[in-house]
């Protein structure tokens, strides 16, 4: 979540800027991986989960693995 509290001083927020870092959509082998948010620091490791593509059958669920650098 995201807040803004005012304590009644004479300021004007004129904008905001909000951004997140993401693991690219990619295709490696027959394994498809959507688009994954990364964590909240640069050096987290965030598992992402894979989709089998077409006339391929899953065996173990593909995992895959994101950093935010």
């Amino acid at each position: 979540y995201i807040a803004f509290r005012d304590q009644g001083a004479c300021v004007s927020l004129l904008y905001v800027k909000i951004f997140y870092r993401l693991c690219q959509d990619t295709t490696i082998g027959l394994v498809h991986f959507p688009e994954t948010p990364t964590g909240g620091h640069l050096t987290d490791i965030v598992e992402r989960h894979g989709i089998c593509t077409s006339n391929s059958k899953t065996i173990n669920k593909p995992l895959g693995f994101c950093k935010g650098n």
